[in-house]
């Protein structure tokens, strides 16, 4: 199964799922805002088991398509103006900026690929813009090749007790 995300770091937590053990995770770099967590209250957040598959099989249908005009190729010269003007304050050369057009351009071929083969397609989208809009350009990109996809509906909240929630949000300055 390919597993279609919308961005690099969506991207790289699949990945990581894919290769879920307890035994490796705890020996791992951990991080924690707060108090920190006892041993016990961290194998149990660790509990469960790897999404499955092979983490190769996880691509980044990204392009930023919810900044700027879209109506141009999906990585032409207008989109990368648009990289430009969001990376503008970073300091990524020009070799860099290819390398990330190379590696989305990789993952959308993975992703026609997968499609015309017969590989199963789960696309795990949320209400985010860019997830939105990723999403959006995918179905477009599929619309015509007849393949086997599912779609997982990310909560906008994850419930962690009766009385207690973790709410998720996305806040964007340009």
């Amino acid at each position: 199964m390919l597993e279609v995300l919308f961005s690099d770091s969506e991207k790289g937590s699949m990945k990581v799922a894919k290769n879920h053990y307890v035994n490796n995770m705890l020996s791992g770099a951990v991080s924690y805002i707060g108090e920190k967590p006892t041993k016990a209250e961290l194998e149990k957040h660790f509990e469960g088991q790897a999404v499955g598959g092979n983490s190769q099989d996880v691509v980044n249908i990204g392009f930023f398509l919810d900044i700027g005009d879209i109506s141009g190729e999906i990585d032409g010269n207008e989109r990368q103006n648009i990289f430009r003007k969001v990376w503008g304050r970073f300091d990524f050369d020009n070799k860099e900026q290819e390398q990330f057009f190379q590696n989305q351009r990789e993952d959308m071929e993975k992703l026609l690929s997968a499609a015309k083969d017969g590989i199963p397609i789960r696309i795990w989208k949320s209400n985010a813009p860019y997830s939105t809009c990723g999403f959006h350009f995918v179905c477009h990109l599929l619309r015509n090749i007849d393949c086997n996809i599912s779609v997982v509906s990310l909560p906008k909240y994850n419930p962690i007790s009766e009385n207690e929630i973790e709410e998720y949000s996305q806040v964007k300055s340009i």
